[in-house]
C-alpha cells in the first residue's frame, strides 16, 4: 500500500467538508432522537456478595484460636471464578424464575444480569438490568438467595454472604441524550473517515498534482480553475487573468524548441480544444506565425470556437488532396481578430485514419506546412481514439495532455505516458478544472538542465498579475 500523502489527505478532507459535516450533524441528531425518543428505558440496580474464607461460622466462633491460612485464601480466590460461572447459570436463573413466579424466561433472566469483580478483591457486585425497577430489585435480591442454595448443596460449604442489598433504581440507567447525541457524533465522523479513506485507496481519478508529478514523474505545466463561459476563448481577452497561463505555459516548453505541438487527452471533453486555441492564440499574439489544426474530424469544434463557417473544408480534405503542388490556402482560414494566426478546421471529408498508418502522408503535409509557420498547434482527439492520434503523433515535438480533474484515471494517464515515451516524446500535463481555483490560475517554471533533468519552480498568482514579471527569454 502506497504511504499516505497528508497534503493530499487534507485537500480531500477539505473538498469533502460539506458531506463530513452532515454526516457529524446526522449522526448526532440521530443519536440524541434515537435515545431520547426511542429507546426502552432500563433500570440497574445491584447487591454485593462478599465470599468469606471459612465455610462454617460455628467451627471458627468455638476455636477462637484458630487462625486464618494462606491456604484458606487460596481456595477463596480459586472458587470466584467458579461463583462467577454458577450465578450466570441456568440453574441459578431457573430457582429465581421459579422463587418469583416471574414470566420472565430463564434466558432473559440470565442475560439481564452481569458480574464485576474488583482485582484483588473477594467481593462480587451482581448487577442486574430490566424495564421494570421493581423487578430487577427483586431479581437481584433473589440471585445470591438462590446462589448460596447452589454452592451449599454442591461444595457443602456456606462461605459467601450478602454485603449491600439491592434498592430500588429512580432513574433509567440507558436514558442519557447527551452522551448518545456524542456518540453519533464520533460514529459520523467514524463513518466519514472510511469514505475519505476508501476515496483515496479506490478513487483512481486525478484530484490533486500530486499525483502527476510524484506518481507518473510527468511536469504539471500549469493548472486552470472553472473559467467562466465568457472566457472559454480568449481571443479578445488578451488581458484576462487566464491569459497570462498560457503565456508561462508556452515558456515552459520554449527550451525543448518544439515547432510542432499537439495537444490530447484521456477522454472527451476535458478542455484540450480550449488549451489548444489558447495556445495559438498566445503564440500569434507574441509576433509568431502560428498555425492551428484540428485533427478531431469526428468532434472538432475549432471553427465553432472561432465561428469559422463549418463547410469549410479543412484537414480532412487536405489529406485526401493528391495534387504534387497542394494549394494550402484553399484549407486556410485566416482569424481576423487575432494577428498571425490561420486554422486549418476539420473539414467535410470522411477518412480512415489507420489507413494513414502505414503512410507518410501526414508526415509529408506536417514538413510542408513548418516551411510556412513558426509554430503548428494540432488539437487532437482523445486517446480513446488511438488511431486517430497516432496518425499525428508521428509529426510533433512535443505532447501536451490534458487532464480535467476528478475525470481521468492515473492508469488511462500512465498508458499515455508509456506510449509517448516509446516513440521517445516529450510529454507535458496541464490540469483543468481544479477546485479552489476559479478566477485565479496556478503554474509551475520549469525548464531542462544541461543532463536535460526537469528542473521546477513553483509560483502562484491570482487574477491581478504579480508586481514581478517574467521577462522574455528567462529561465524562470
Amino acid at each position: 500500500m502506497e504511504e499516505i500523502d497528508f497534503k493530499e489527505l487534507l485537500n480531500l478532507i477539505w473538498r469533502r467538508k460539506i458531506i463530513i459535516a452532515i454526516l457529524l450533524v446526522l449522526g448526532t441528531i440521530c443519536g440524541y432522537i434515537y435515545n431520547n425518543n426511542l429507546a426502552t428505558p432500563m433500570y440497574q440496580t445491584s447487591t454485593t456478595v462478599i465470599l468469606s474464607v471459612k465455610g462454617d461460622k460455628e467451627e471458627i466462633t468455638s476455636n477462637e484460636n484458630e487462625t486464618v491460612t494462606n491456604d484458606d485464601i487460596q481456595l477463596s480466590e480459586n472458587l470466584m471464578d467458579t461463583y462467577q460461572k454458577i450465578i450466570k447459570s441456568n440453574a441459578v436463573a431457573s430457582g429465581i424464575k421459579e422463587n418469583l413466579k416471574s414470566d420472565l424466561s430463564e434466558k432473559d433472566i440470565s442475560n439481564s444480569i452481569s458480574l464485576k469483580n474488583d482485582l484483588n478483591t473477594m467481593v462480587i457486585e451482581i448487577m442486574v438490568e430490566n424495564e421494570s425497577p421493581e423487578m430487577a430489585v427483586k431479581i437481584a435480591n433473589e440471585v445470591p438467595n438462590v446462589f448460596f442454595e447452589k454452592i451449599s448443596g454442591v461444595y457443602n460449604i456456606n462461605n459467601a454472604e450478602v454485603l449491600d442489598k439491592a434498592e430500588e433504581p429512580t432513574e433509567p440507567c440507558n436514558i442519557n441524550p447527551i452522551k448518545f447525541a456524542v456518540m453519533g457524533f464520533i460514529i459520523g465522523g467514524c463513518i466519514s473517515t472510511l469514505i475519505i479513506f476508501a476515496e483515496m485507496i479506490f478513487n483512481e481519478k486525478i484530484k490533486t498534482e500530486h499525483e502527476v508529478e510524484e506518481k507518473l514523474k510527468l511536469p504539471v505545466l500549469a493548472k486552470l480553475g472553472t473559467v467562466p463561459e465568457k472566457e472559454v476563448n480568449l481571443v479578445t481577452a488578451n488581458n484576462s487573468s487566464c491569459s497570462e497561463v498560457f503565456r508561462v505555459l508556452l515558456s515552459n516548453i520554449k527550451y525543448l524548441n518544439p515547432k510542432v505541438i499537439l495537444t490530447t487527452s484521456c477522454n472527451p471533453s476535458e478542455g484540450k480544444s480550449f488549451v489548444a486555441s489558447n495556445m495559438a492564440i498566445t503564440y500569434a499574439r507574441s509576433g509568431k506565425k502560428t498555425l492551428l489544426i484540428d485533427s478531431d474530424i469526428r468532434r472538432g469544434r475549432q471553427h465553432s470556437i472561432f465561428h469559422i463557417n463549418p463547410y469549410n473544408e479543412g484537414i480532412s480534405n487536405l489529406i485526401q488532396d493528391s495534387s504534387d503542388n497542394i494549394d494550402f490556402d484553399k484549407y486556410i482560414t485566416h482569424v481576423e481578430t487575432v494577428e498571425n494566426l490561420d486554422i486549418i478546421t476539420k473539414g467535410t471529408a470522411c477518412i480512415d485514419y489507420s489507413k494513414l498508418l502505414y503512410t507518410d502522408k501526414i508526415m509529408q503535409l506536417i514538413e510542408q506546412l513548418k516551411q510556412k509557420y513558426d509554430f503548428i498547434i494540432i488539437d487532437g482527439t482523445p486517446k480513446s481514439l488511438v488511431a486517430d492520434d497516432i496518425a499525428f503523433s508521428t509529426a510533433v515535438d512535443y505532447t501536451i495532455l490534458v487532464v480535467r480533474y476528478n475525470r481521468a484515471l492515473l492508469s488511462e494517464v500512465k498508458k499515455i505516458k508509456n506510449m509517448e515515451t516509446v516513440k521517445g516524446k516529450k510529454l507535458g500535463v496541464v490540469l483543468n478544472g481544479m477546485p479552489g481555483i476559479s478566477g485565479k490560475y496556478q503554474y509551475s517554471y520549469y525548464r531542462y538542465n544541461n543532463t536535460n533533468q526537469l528542473v521546477v519552480k513553483k509560483v502562484k498568482r491570482t487574477g491581478e498579475l504579480a508586481n514581478r514579471r517574467i521577462k522574455t527569454g528567462d529561465r524562470y
